[in-house]
């Protein structure tokens, strides 16, 4: 039996954003931690209430950068879990994942793509190939005649 072709299209896609919200997460991770450990000198503004509106604005986008990088590996797991055919848990999940923002810093990217995904996942004949253990399934042999 072969791959589900309408799987395979929103799998690479998922897996893509993963890869995509792996790197701009860790990316988004460090920077803040080096604002953290080195901030610059000059101050940000002589009024208290800037300072803490914009250190509260780092503190959210530090979490919600490392919330990408973590949400990342699920994401890609999820995804070639739906590519094989051999979790349809996961897949949905990866495909949740990808449409909140929180866990997405690819955003604009992964809503569609995690919506495409889980069109795709609720079709009948992809859960059936869900149901029959995906692209692991050997064929059965063929008939021996005598």
């Amino acid at each position: 039996m072969s791959q589900k072709p309408n799987t395979v299209a929103p799998a690479v896609c998922l897996i893509i954003t993963g890869v995509f919200n792996a790197m701009l997460g860790l990316l988004g991770v460090v920077s803040g931690i080096m604002q953290i450990i080195n901030p610059s000198d000059t101050p940000i503004s002589e009024s208290e209430a800037e300072r803490f509106g914009y250190y509260t604005g780092q503190s959210i986008g530090l979490v919600a950068f490392l919330l990408s990088f973590v949400a990342a590996p699920m994401i890609i797991f999820g995804a070639v879990k739906m590519l094989n055919g051999t979790s349809y848990n996961w897949a949905k999940t990866a495909s949740i994942l990808a449409t909140i923002p929180f866990t997405s810093c690819c955003f604009l990217i992964g809503a569609p793509i995690g919506i495409w995904a889980m069109i795709v996942l609720s079709k009948p004949e992809v859960k059936m190939f869900f149901g029959r253990g995906g692209a692991n399934v050997q064929p059965p042999a063929p008939p021996q005649y005598y």
